[in-house]
């Protein structure tokens, strides 16, 4: 009688396990501002308890009344997420454009990094003590530079990396801006941004909403910005 029990208890996990399956995963513009928090929805389907009286040496399969809401996980942050399963570009000095004779490029310029294609406008290289920046133009006059991505990405964070310039006279506290849109060149929600400043340097962090799949990344401050890295996590 128990042998019977055993063999219909393992016929009833084969199709359990079967049903298993693997999830995977030129212009200026200005937009009206509104706040936007990072959305890492998921779920995590829960199993049917198998009887006690199935030894570990008998299936190899075990029980999980784990379950997770879309609440919960949505309350997880960039962090959590493993560097396996986020993928970076990083923009530096070289791939912007130098000086022209009137200063920043009069049009925008194309950049491809791993095959995506980004746009850049009012955007260069810094020379002289800003030498090694990527220098983007202030933002008051209406020509402020700017950076975007052509090619939808599933954009999870951007995160750009200022030089702080100071004198007796003047310490430059301009920060980038960054905003989300469904389309290329169309910020449609500003995003909230968060810094840290060090001895020379602001790290602002911008992150996305899951849905989010292009970026405008600008300066609208009254100062130049100069930036060492920008690094977009996807």
């Amino acid at each position: 009688m128990k042998n019977k029990f055993l063999i219909f208890v393992s016929l009833s996990i084969i199709p359990f396990l079967f049903s298993c399956e693997k999830e995977k995963t030129s212009s200026t513009f200005f937009s009206e501002e509104s706040s936007a928090s990072l959305s890492n929805a998921s779920s995590i389907s829960s199993t049917s308890e198998v009887s006690s009286g199935i030894t570990a040496s008998e299936t190899s399969v075990e029980p999980s009344s784990e379950s997770m809401t879309s609440e919960e996980t949505s309350s997880q942050s960039i962090e959590s997420s493993s560097a396996q399963e986020m993928q970076q570009i990083e923009f530096t000095f070289s791939d912007f454009p130098a000086p022209t004779g009137s200063g920043y490029p009069s049009d925008e310029v194309e950049i491809e990094k791993d095959n995506i294609h980004f746009c850049s406008f009012n955007m260069m290289q810094g020379g002289g003590e800003h030498n090694g920046t990527i220098q983007t133009k202030r933002g008051d006059e209406g020509e402020g530079g700017y950076l975007y991505n052509a090619d939808s990405l599933e954009i999870k964070r951007i995160v750009v990396v200022e030089k702080i310039f100071s004198s007796a006279y003047f310490t430059n506290t301009a920060l980038m801006s960054c905003f989300a849109g469904d389309e290329a060149n169309q910020g449609e929600r500003k995003l909230d941004r968060t810094f840290k400043e060090d001895e020379n340097t602001y790290t602002v962090t911008f992150d996305f909403d899951e849905d989010d799949r292009y970026f405008v990344l600008c300066n609208l401050d009254g100062n130049a910005v100069y930036a060492l890295s920008i690094t977009i996590y996807y």
